[in-house]
């Protein structure tokens, strides 16, 4: 589902993209929890999307729950500090606006 949404995203297609990137989200909560690694990817999608709408204070929203997801699991997902990077300068241009 989220490569799905991706491509909707790069098709500029946002509501169909945030409907998958969700759908991707609830699944990797039930089947893992709310604060595995694995959700950061689907709320990393969700931060993305809601920039690229203008909808930053949903963006913030998902953003904040990333960064606890990455700042909780980086000692034993040390690759996963590009993402926390990544999202840390989405916060910054959030912020921005």
């Amino acid at each position: 589902m989220s490569h799905l949404g991706l491509i909707h995203l790069d098709n500029k297609k946002y509501k169909e993209a945030i409907k998958l990137f969700d759908q991707a989200l609830d699944i990797r909560e039930f089947y893992l929890n709310e604060r595995h690694i694995d959700c950061a990817s689907s709320l990393s999608n969700l931060t993305k999307v809601h920039i690229m709408m203008g909808e930053f204070k949903g963006a913030l929203t998902y953003c904040k729950k990333v960064i606890t997801i990455l700042e909780d699991k980086l000692p034993l997902y040390a690759l996963e500090a590009k993402e926390m990077i990544d999202t840390h300068e989405l916060l910054i241009e959030i912020l921005k606006e």
